[in-house]
């Protein structure tokens, strides 16, 4: 049973705009359009009209997430919001007031009453930001949905048996899917669920990549790996990628409707708040304005007995005025406690896709060297803080590993007793 939908005028947030998915049988399968160039669209335009007609859901796709998963025992339920908080937001490079963010529970994943919880983050600035471009050019969206959820709803349905091996003999399988030029990897494996998405050129390395830490790291003896109809072999893949029978297609968004609803970043804007709140006091105030119009009108034809019913129509008013004061603390309620919601929320570690990252570093650095300090952010190495018998052998380590680039000492290499002190900063290769 197919569940794709074709990928044509879908809308994907990137870092500085937007990525329109053409059809499969165009050259170039995919339209980028920067925010500065989509304010300056034309509305009479062939694309203005082609990305207003396909709207309705913006999806934000992995590169643009922060992501993590763990498994939480059922009597943790009740605590789910502070968990979240502690072990996901608490530890991302940003703080919880740059961010959006929201989390998912499958149950019984393994079959043993635990849940297993998927976190998602994403830049406060940039949903904010790309909302407005599109609110300002009457680009109606519905829903801002973490992309790679699309994959995993889609095969934790479709290949429900398969995955549920993963815990019962603690294996692992890697799904494989596509869209525009991109390729997504949807890993369940038993310490969890990792999404992550590449350039198609560079699947090869990502792949053994993630072979690599799941064997060493994850201990897991047995690998497997699917396009979109068969497994595959992992010496296949590496050397012939042509022999992927890939999709190129989104799954369908109808998987797992309700639940995507719950992990919507628009529910969380403000001002989509503020426009929802402002509609309803509005049609209470017409009500009313309506109530006195005809009050009126009817007390200029039958004074005596509208004067009768305008005391009925005045306790009316009052009471309409006690229930809209009424309305307005609830609605100030709910606006707390989503603020509150929001302090309460977090996960155990951040991987945010850096498991490629960390193994490369962990390989390329020389014997003997000690790491004090190691921070990412994005596509960047922010710090790495250390001591070796040589600091230029550490540079000359990660300079040829191919997931760095532009790397450099910060301030003057420290000789002590212990060795060379250095802290090196600079560019993750990434998607």
């Amino acid at each position: 049973m197919n569940k794709y939908f074709n990928v044509s005028d879908r809308l994907i947030l990137e870092n500085q705009g937007f990525v329109i998915l053409e059809p499969e049988n165009t050259v170039d399968n995919q339209t980028y359009i920067s925010f500065e160039d989509f304010k300056e669209l034309d509305k009479q335009s062939s694309l203005y009209k082609k990305i207003q007609k396909g709207q309705g859901i913006l999806f934000v796709p992995a590169s643009q997430l922060f992501m993590d998963s763990f498994f939480l025992p059922e009597k943790g339920r009740n605590r789910i919001d502070e968990i979240v908080r502690v072990k996901f937001v608490n530890k991302l490079p940003l703080t919880e007031n740059e961010l959006y963010y929201s989390y998912f529970l499958e149950q019984n994943i393994p079959d043993n009453g635990s849940y297993l919880v998927i976190c998602f983050a994403v830049k406060r600035e940039l949903i904010d930001t790309a909302y407005k471009i599109l609110s300002e050019k009457k680009i109606k969206i519905k829903h801002i949905i973490p992309l790679p959820l699309l994959f995993y709803f889609y095969h934790i349905e479709e290949d429900k048996e398969r995955v549920k091996n993963v815990y019962r003999e603690q294996e692992a399988i890697i799904f494989l899917d596509t869209y525009g030029n991109k390729i997504s990897f949807t890993v369940f494996h038993p310490d969890g669920v990792y999404l992550r998405t590449v350039q198609g050129e560079n699947l090869s390395p990502e792949l053994k990549n993630t072979v690599n830490y799941l064997k060493e790291y994850q201990q897991v003896a047995r690998i497997r790996i699917y396009d979109s109809y068969k497994e595959l072999e992992l010496a296949d893949v590496l050397t012939d990628r042509s022999i992927l029978n890939l999709d190129r297609k989104l799954p369908d968004q109808k998987i797992g409707r309700k639940i995507l609803k719950t992990l919507d970043f628009l529910a969380r804007l403000p001002a989509n708040k503020k426009k929802r709140i402002n509609g309803y006091r509005f049609s209470i105030a017409l009500l009313i304005f309506l109530i006195i119009i005809v009050n009126i009108f009817s007390l200029s034809l039958y004074i005596k007995q509208e004067n009768e019913k305008l005391v009925s129509l005045q306790k009316e008013m009052e009471e309409l005025q006690t229930a809209m004061l009424e309305l307005e603390r609830i609605q100030e309620e709910i606006l707390m406690g989503e603020k509150k919601g929001d302090l309460y929320r977090g996960i155990l570690e951040k991987k945010r896709s850096y498991l490629s990252s960390l193994y490369q570093l962990s390989i390329s650095l020389p014997e003997g060297a000690k790491i004090n300090q190691l921070s990412f952010r994005e596509d960047k190495l922010v710090l790495l803080n250390g001591q070796a018998v040589s600091a230029t052998r550490v540079m000359e380590a990660l300079q040829a590993s191919s997931l760095f680039t532009n790397l450099e000492f910060i301030g003057g290499i420290v000789i002590s007793g212990e060795g060379e002190g250095f802290r090196i900063a600079g560019d993750i290769v990434n998607d």
